[in-house]
């Protein structure tokens, strides 16, 4: 959880972590078993899912950052453009996220760290 402007927000990673996961440890598998990595990652989607829902319950709002940064198809892996690794955001891929989170109402706020 990150604190902005006194507010709470959940930031997912989830099903871009989880591609990244797959393709680190298990190279080939989305290749040679395409069932069992879909499998994972619809897993991932329905648990990304709960997230946003337990959040929304609470009146906390969520940022789904791999619709963000790779599109809405949560099989795809997060673009070379906003990572330089599949998993961590790029200098680019910050300015995205963050761009997403202004208009939500959210300013970021630097002190003196």
């Amino acid at each position: 959880m990150i604190e902005l402007s006194g507010q709470g927000v959940v930031i997912r990673t989830m099903q871009a972590t989880g591609t990244w996961a797959l393709d680190s440890f298990h190279p080939g598998l989305r290749d040679s078993a395409p069932e069992q990595f879909d499998a994972f990652l619809e897993n991932m989607l329905i648990l990304s899912q709960h997230v946003a829902e337990a959040a929304a319950d609470r009146c906390i709002g969520s940022v789904d950052v791999n619709a963000i940064l790779s599109g809405p198809d949560y099989r795809q892996p997060v673009s070379p453009e906003h990572s330089n690794d599949g998993s961590h955001p790029s200098e680019e891929g910050s300015r995205v996220i963050a761009e997403a989170l202004r208009t939500l109402g959210y300013e970021s706020k630097i002190g003196d760290c």
